[in-house]
């Protein structure tokens, strides 16, 4: 069922060109299945996969210019764009307005940048991910993150991002954000070739906000950056957060200020590098946050920490080899 236009009036934006698309091109030989320059694109319930590698930005919907959109409720399995430097967006390529996920689904995608979704909003506009899970976008040797978010007001809640793989930040990046927020999300066995798993960045002197989040059994090769990565002007608060079976630095400033407080952190390697306050912590394992993340069939949401700890001793070349096999089949 597509979305109401009536409800999304009621979330405050102003619609015109409203355009609520089906799912028939939800198996995808060849091209895109949307792309749109000054729409309102919503898309409903639909699974989406592609059987050839695309050339290009965004592997399923392609939006740029003043178009906004609404996703909700959708999977993409193995949507996948060819690894070359100019190609952005497994599935999705998003630069333009106002975007909204909502219990979207990504497995198997990749691109040279943003496995699965390379976002933009300009700013004054929304990054909106609600109860989204992002898993096994594994290939480590292409160079960012399954999930780059920049600009605009970013709000993260109840993200689940899990066994991903990538040379740098296989967990997010959320760059030049006006305000940031994000909370009762999920980091967990993901894998850097290089470094870094989490990337902060920005100019902006604004308080950057993350809270009941589990960060757990994620590991980096190199030691240069920290799982935790700061680069940005202003301030970074992780409050009321889980860290545990982390590899190397935790906590990694280069540029601006952190605090770390009411965390439960069990860490054997360095703790933190650069302006770090840890304020009220405890130290040692403790249970994890029970949070119940957006899942389906074809989206496996839940781990436990066995086989998040098992994870982390997997040959990731092996993996790499299976995701350029399913992106080629």
């Amino acid at each position: 069922m597509l979305i109401d236009p009536i409800e999304i009036n009621a979330m405050g934006y102003k619609i015109t060109n409203l355009i609520l698309l089906s799912c028939l091109n939800g198996i995808i030989a060849s091209g895109r299945s949307y792309y749109a320059s000054s729409e309102y694109i919503v898309v409903s319930e639909c699974f989406f996969s592609r059987t050839s590698v695309f050339n290009g930005n965004g592997g399923v919907i392609c939006i740029e210019g003043t178009g906004n959109l609404n996703a909700s409720s959708c999977v993409f399995y193995k949507c996948c764009v060819s690894q070359s430097l100019s190609n952005m967006g497994g599935a999705i390529f998003f630069s333009a307005r106002s975007i909204m996920l909502d219990k979207v689904c990504g497995q198997y995608c990749t691109s040279y940048h943003g496995h699965f979704a390379w976002i933009a909003s300009q700013d004054g506009f929304d990054n909106h991910v609600y109860y989204g899970t992002i898993s096994k976008c594994s290939d480590q040797f292409t160079y960012y993150c399954p999930f780059r978010i920049m600009k605009g007001k970013q709000v993260f809640l109840n993200t689940n991002i899990t066994s991903n793989g990538a040379k740098e930040v296989p967990g997010t990046t959320y760059s030049g954000a006006t305000s940031l927020s994000v909370s009762y999300s999920t980091f967990a066995a993901n894998h850097a070739s290089h470094s870094r798993i989490i990337e902060l960045y920005g100019d902006s002197s604004i308080l950057r906000s993350l809270s009941f989040i589990n960060i757990i059994g994620n590991t980096q090769t190199e030691n240069l950056f920290g799982i935790v990565y700061g680069d940005y002007s202003g301030q970074c608060s992780i409050s009321n957060s889980i860290f545990q079976s982390n590899s190397n630095t935790l906590f990694y400033i280069k540029v601006g200020s952190m605090s770390i407080l009411d965390c439960n952190i069990a860490h054997s390697y360095t703790l933190k590098f650069g302006a770090v306050d840890t304020i009220e912590n405890k130290f040692g394992t403790y249970p994890l946050h029970s949070l119940i993340h957006y899942a389906t069939a074809m989206c496996q949401a839940e781990y436990t920490m066995y086989q998040i700890t098992q994870a982390r001793f997997v040959q990731w070349r092996y993996i790499q080899a299976f995701i350029s096999w399913l992106c080629l089949y």
